[in-house]
């Protein structure tokens, strides 16, 4: 059975130097399987997140908010789920 999400968008505040903060979420993002791959405006995300499954999506930086935007998850992952694991990417 193949369950299809709506896309869902998540906002958070950047912290500090933007460029420092950008490299240290695709950092944090690549220990767990994910890469992300943009720079200071825009930009992409995908991988398969710790064996539960695809995850990919975009995200865009105005100022100092990072909207990321998910357009696939893991089915086993809840969105709350989701927007945690992105917190502690983007927050720390």
């Amino acid at each position: 059975m193949v369950l299809f999400y709506m896309a869902k968008k998540f906002r958070f505040v950047l912290k500090g130097d933007r460029a420092a903060k950008l490299e240290e979420i695709k950092v944090a993002a690549a220990r767990s399987g994910i890469a992300f791959q943009g720079d200071l405006s825009a930009g992409c995300f995908q991988g398969e997140y710790l064996l539960f499954g695809q995850i990919s999506g975009t995200y865009v930086i105005t100022g100092d908010t990072i909207t990321v935007t998910v357009d696939e998850k893991p089915s086993v992952m809840s969105w709350e789920g989701v927007r945690s694991r992105l917190r502690g990417f983007i927050e720390g």
